[in-house]
Order: C-alpha cells, then structure tokens, then sequence
C-alpha cells in the first residue's frame, strides 16, 4: 500500500483522484483498476474510558473506499486538517516481477497535482491456504455500529477477514442453541471451513 496525506489551509477544499496504470521498464502494464483507493474517516473521541495519557480529539480509524465517500458528498479536507488517502494495490496471481511506475491525479483547489506511484512485485507466489490460527473477536458491537444488526452484515465482516487470512471468533448473528439454530451454525461453518483462507472458526457454546 501507498499512504499520502492532504492538508488544506484557509478553507475547505474539495478533492477528486484518478489512477493510471503503472509500468515496468520493459512496458509490462499493472491495471489502474487493480488499484484501490481509501479515504482515511476520523472519529471524534470524546472520553477516554482507560484513562492513559492519550487526549481526546480526532483520530483517524476506518478506511472507506474512495468511491463510496464520493457517493456520500465527503470528499472534502476541512480548514486546517489533514485528509489521509491509501493506495492499495491487487496483484494478479499472474503478474510479472519487477518494479512498476505510474502516477495518480489529484484535483484539490483548481489545480491537478501529480502523485508518483511505485509497485514492486516480487518473484513469488503468496499461497491462498492458511494454517496460522488467528481470532478476531467478531461480535455484534461492530456490526450495530453499522446501522444495521444483521447475518448479512455479519457475513461481509467475516469474508472480508478471511481475504486477510483472519480467523473470527463467531460467524452467526444471534444464537439461543435451537436445532434449527445449531444446523444453520453448521452448514455456515462448513461451507466456510471449504475456504483455504480459512483456517479456524469459533463455537458458540452456553454455560448453565
């Protein structure tokens, strides 16, 4: 990935990005669409529960895509703030080795800034199998937090955590231990167990 950042000055100023594709020296092409962008959301912290010597303010946290907070109308850096952009790039399986070159274009203020991008593939193929075990504590705490308490939206937080090779702690959104409750844990979990990405999975379980 590739991290820059914006600051704007007197007032807020709108933005907008492009990316063109990048290339080796011997004119082998990595695809602009192979390359993502995200704009770097703040959160206001107005309390710090764990009482360190951290202050309060705004802290950058989530990662949006950049089309998604275009949609939104919040492609916008404030007066006297910074706005962090990341670069991600996704290298086919295919790609030739070597080191790649392009650039993105920035359009903030009336005018176009040029970003220079550099991807360097290495010659080696990262295997989609994983046997590391790992466990992200996946609770509904997260998911309210999107408006929206739902299997379906369990079921994105848990695919996506399985791209980065994560295991998660729980993937159903509510269980009471039903037999109906128990065979649909277990048709999700074994369809899921069929992805080499995935490589453990919690148990739901009560105590009396």
């Amino acid at each position: 990935s590739q991290h820059i950042i914006i600051t704007a000055k007197e007032k807020p100023l709108k933005y907008a990005l492009t990316v063109g594709a990048l290339k080796s020296a011997d004119g082998t092409e990595f695809p602009a669409e192979n390359v993502e962008v995200f704009h770097e959301k703040y959160i206001h912290v107005i309390k710090n529960y764990d009482k360190t010597s951290m202050p309060t303010g705004y802290y950058p946290d989530a990662i949006v895509p950049y089309e998604n907070i275009v949609k939104a109308g919040e492609n916008v850096v404030e007066a006297n703030e910074n706005q962090g952009l990341y670069f991600r790039f996704n290298v086919p399986i295919d790609q030739t080795a070597g080191t790649y070159t392009g650039k993105a274009y920035l359009i903030i203020g009336g005018e176009t800034k040029e970003i220079p991008l550099t991807l360097t593939v290495a010659d080696l193929t990262v295997s989609e199998e994983v046997h590391a075990k790992s466990n992200f504590f996946s609770r509904g705490l997260f998911y309210k937090g999107e408006l929206e308490y739902t299997q379906r939206m369990r079921d994105l937080y848990t695919e996506a955590c399985f791209e980065y090779r994560i295991g998660v702690d729980n993937i159903v959104a509510e269980s009471y231990h039903s037999p109906e409750e128990i065979e649909y844990y277990v048709n999700k979990a074994y369809d899921y167990m069929q992805n080499p990405k995935c490589s453990n999975l919690g148990i739901p379980y009560a105590t009396e």
